[in-house]
């Protein structure tokens, strides 16, 4: 009877530690495992970032024309007999 109990015991102290060990390398798997996951959620949201990105960038936008370059100057008129020239030329 006594030799029952202690191989009873002795079996369940050796069923703790491998269990033990068993467990402790499935926790890592796990966190490994979590851990690539994560990085391939990353890359994936990166991925649909660039893509949203080019489909940006692909859109045609309306460009205004450039403005054709002419001999005249740009601005108001100019009435050469108005008294504010005659003024800014010095005479009255």
């Amino acid at each position: 009877m006594v030799v029952l109990s202690i191989l009873s015991v002795g079996a369940f102290v050796a069923f703790f530690f491998y269990h033990r060990v068993v467990m402790t390398k499935f926790e890592r798997s796990l966190i490994n495992f979590e851990a690539e996951l994560d990085y391939m959620e990353d890359v994936i949201q990166t991925v649909r970032l660039h893509i949203a990105e080019m489909e940006i960038n692909q859109i045609r936008r309306s460009r205004t024309a450039p403005a054709k370059k002419s001999g005249k100057k740009r601005g108001r008129p100019v009435n050469p007999d108005s008294i504010r020239q005659k003024k800014l030329k010095g005479g009255k």
